[in-house]
């Protein structure tokens, strides 16, 4: 199907599953009135305030083992390029990523690989990120998106149980994380989040 001019370039596949453009290309902001280029402005130098602070406020990643390689704890401390999805380290503090499973919106079993966690180490740009939300909704799309399109949420990637804040890295635009931690799938988080 078509690509939605919408702010996030919405489209729907084949299997009827929605698909966030704009997570790859980067938000279409242009067509936006004036008012809300503005809004966007300021919701994107909040986020960039709450990721300059310390503790729990600092952009994390998780990545599936399967995306990292098979490297143990011994590579704590490794720069990483990432882009995609990211959340706030507090949201992970004392979860184990079965657990993370439910606050992230990912399918059951989905880490059972296990997972490296990074912090994001790169001031991001405006023009490098985008906030999506919560968790409660996959790809950022909304319901009333999934109701307009006639489209649904992946299976990989339902609505959080418990929803938290989401952001992303437009993958043509990686931002550095250095690896903090590596859990097996039942092994629970333990970090100082102040």
């Amino acid at each position: 199907m078509p690509i939605d001019p919408g702010l996030m370039r919405l489209k729907v596949g084949k299997n009827g599953i929605i698909d966030n453009q704009g997570d790859a290309l980067g938000d279409n902001v242009e067509p936006m009135p004036n008012a809300l280029k503005e809004l966007r402005a300021a919701t994107l130098a909040t986020s960039q305030r709450i990721f300059s602070q310390t503790g729990g406020n600092r952009p994390t990643k998780i990545l599936a083992r399967r995306q990292t390689g098979a490297a143990a704890v011994s590579d704590i401390g490794k720069i990483y390029q990432v882009t995609g999805y990211f959340t706030l380290l507090k949201y992970l503090a004392n979860r184990t990523p079965q657990e993370m499973e439910g606050v992230l919106g990912l399918g059951p079993r989905k880490l059972s690989v296990g997972v490296d966690i990074l912090i994001i180490v790169d001031q991001l740009s405006s023009q490098q990120f985008a906030p999506r939300y919560t968790t409660a909704w996959s790809a950022g799309a909304s319901p009333r998106d999934l109701g307009n399109f006639g489209a649904r949420y992946h299976p990989d990637y339902p609505p959080a149980s418990e929803p938290v804040y989401q952001w992303v890295i437009y993958r043509n635009k990686p931002a550095r994380a250095r690896k903090i931690a590596t859990l097996a799938y039942n092994e629970k988080f333990i970090t100082h989040t102040r």
